[in-house]
């Protein structure tokens, strides 16, 4: 998922920077149509870390919306196992602090942004599982021990969407 964050995130900022262009109202003479170009690319690039520049979770959200169909991915993940979706709905992440999210509310335009926080916390707590207390307060830290029936039921979600990442990305050879 993350090999897409870049790219996805900045075809963003050209869509985005597109359409404040190519909106009939724009005019290059006029310093608030500037701004408002000049307001966007701060906004986005706000974050800055020396591997990514940009918003890590809303590059994720930006990948699952390029590549994953969350009609398919419920019915991928209910023939995988009935009752996984209703895990999904009902079980925050304790070790991660991953909301609960209902993955076959599809009409809810929130659901990427939800799918997608529900991830970045876990993964967080997997890649940062050595943090000081203040940060397994803060964002929750996983451990092996305690967590890893847990851990287990999040595999199916992030396989599954990884999956059908790799396959929409491909190209034939």
């Amino acid at each position: 998922m993350e090999y897409f964050y870049e790219e996805v995130y900045n075809e963003d900022i050209l869509k985005s920077m597109q359409h404040i262009i190519q909106h009939p109202g724009f005019s290059a003479k006029r310093t608030k149509d500037i701004a408002k170009i000049v307001n966007l690319i701060k906004k986005k690039n706000r974050l800055n870390k020396e591997e990514f520049q940009g918003s890590e979770l809303e590059a994720l959200e930006l990948t699952l919306k390029k590549f994953v169909n969350l009609s398919e991915l419920v019915q991928d993940l209910a023939e995988f196992n009935d009752s996984i979706l209703e895990y999904y709905k009902t079980t925050e992440v304790s070790f991660s602090k991953g909301d609960a999210i209902d993955l076959k509310d599809v009409s809810n335009e929130k659901l990427y942004k939800k799918l997608a926080a529900r991830i970045y916390k876990t993964r967080n707590s997997l890649v940062h599982s050595k943090s000081n207390e203040s940060r397994l307060n803060e964002r929750g830290v996983y451990n092996p021990f305690t967590y890893s029936q847990e851990l287990m039921k999040e595999i199916p979600l992030m396989r599954y969407i990884s999956e059908v990442i790799i396959i929409n990305s491909s190209s034939s050879l």
